[in-house]
């Protein structure tokens, strides 16, 4: 019995009737859980289509999915981004909370957390906060959780973020 390779696999299914969409991803990747490599066909003619900045997929030079790149409208604030350029707030910065999905990777982050206060939304200290920010807080800063200062290094203890070192005074 012969394969059908997924192309044809789409044009038998058209013959009949029967029409699917179909995205081709990299098995290596998808194993991780990761869909870096990713092809949409025409349900019709299943010929691949070109990318484009609405299709709701991670490709092209996107930083983002739909955003960032050279071909893209700017990203908003929390998507991932590889510059400033990236970004509607122009603040590319890397999340150092080690928390959450962001963790370890540049995000755009929103213009409030660049001014100075503590006064605004969902911030913890001056410009920080797991929620607001996601940038860590100091010690001896308002918390009101671990995220908010930093984990593993450092804890909220008291609504206050301490490191092993000022626990242990």
């Amino acid at each position: 019995m012969t394969r059908l390779s997924d192309a044809n696999r789409l044009k038998a299914l058209a013959k009949n009737r029967r029409w699917a969409c179909a995205l081709k991803i990299d098995p290596d990747f998808a194993a991780e859980g990761v869909v870096a490599s990713v092809m949409v066909f025409s349900v019709k003619s299943c010929q691949a289509l070109p990318p484009t900045c609405g299709d709701n997929l991670k490709n092209q030079d996107e930083s983002d999915v739909n955003c960032g790149g050279s071909r893209c409208g700017l990203c908003p604030e929390f998507k991932t981004c590889n510059s400033a350029t990236d970004c509607s707030t122009t603040y590319c910065i890397l999340d150092d909370t080690g928390c959450g999905i962001w963790a370890g990777l540049k995000i755009c982050k929103p213009t409030t957390c660049f001014n100075g206060t503590s006064a605004d939304v969902g911030e913890e200290g001056v410009d920080c906060g797991y929620d607001a920010c996601r940038k860590r807080c100091n010690v001896g800063e308002f918390c009101v959780q671990n995220c908010d200062c930093g984990v593993p290094a450092h804890t909220c203890t008291s609504n206050m973020c301490s490191s092993d070192q000022t626990r242990r005074t």
